[in-house]
């Protein structure tokens, strides 16, 4: 029985066996013989057998497609669950200040970008204590997104709580926010769709320079633009988060091992 050695993006040797690749983040591997196996972990890599393969690609595909696993019934059940408990927080919200529909949209939302939706009474009140702001799905998303801080934290840092991350230079995150803000006529102004299209290509690059070397690509901005910053760059992006520093558990440390800068040709416009 083989195994497959996957490269993480550090090592540096190469392994005698069949080239293959990481069914779930494209890395490349390389299945080997058991044999192999202590040799390939000292030299970096990731060794892994059948089964681990399998489970580690179920999981993967549940992350992935939660969002469009989840309709109306579903949500019903985990607010009946809920209710057994807490019978406030969702009789005092569903339907007297928001409709189901709105919650599923929500929990949609968070689920499309790997936020666990476990802490459901967290994502509730929060909701309940927004809507008098706004009715809108996606905002109220933003705000649970906010008080689900140390979920998202926890998810992205390491042990020590060092989360590196792919960030804007402050130039170019205002001139973005410039950008994606609405003008008096409906339009968007700030930077010209080729200039934009350039920064998304330079997101991408460097999110490609560091997958390779074995991180998960995370990019930091600011609030305003996340969520559209992420429908932008994430399509074709495997496991991308796009986290705001808003986000984020006061005691995560932020380490930026890629900084996305302006285009040359924007500096002047």
């Amino acid at each position: 029985r083989h195994l497959l050695a996957i490269n993480p993006g550090h090592a540096k040797k190469g392994l005698q066996g069949k080239p293959g690749k990481d069914p779930c983040f494209g890395l490349p591997a390389v299945w080997i013989a058991p044999t192999e196996k202590e040799r390939a972990q000292m030299d970096g890599y990731t060794v892994v057998d059948g089964p681990a393969i399998i489970a580690t690609h179920m999981t993967e595909f549940i992350k992935t497609n939660g969002h469009e696993l989840l309709g109306r019934q579903e949500v019903q059940n985990l607010l009946d669950n809920l209710a057994k408990t807490y019978p406030k927080v969702v009789d005092d919200l569903i339907p007297t200040q928001i409709s189901l529909g709105a919650v599923v949209r929500i929990l949609k939302n968070l689920l499309r970008e790997r936020v666990s939706i476990r802490d459901l009474r967290t994502i509730l009140e929060t909701v309940a204590d927004y809507t008098t702001q706004s009715k809108d799905p996606d905002t109220l998303t933003e705000y649970a997104r906010q008080n689900l801080s140390r979920t998202i934290s926890s998810q992205y840092a390491n042990p020590d709580g060092l989360l590196q991350v792919i960030s804007l230079d402050p130039v170019l995150d205002r001139r973005l926010m410039e950008a994606m803000r609405p003008s008096g006529n409906g339009e968007q102004g700030g930077l010209p769709p080729s200039l934009l299209n350039q920064v998304i290509v330079s997101v991408r690059q460097a999110i490609e320079r560091v997958v390779s070397q074995g991180y998960q690509p995370v990019l930091l901005c600011s609030q305003s633009i996340r969520s559209q910053l992420y429908r932008l760059v994430s399509p074709g992006v495997h496991a991308l988060a796009v986290l705001s520093p808003n986000e984020l558990d006061p005691k995560t440390q932020i380490q930026a091992i890629e900084v996305v800068r302006m285009p040359h040709e924007a500096e002047t416009v």
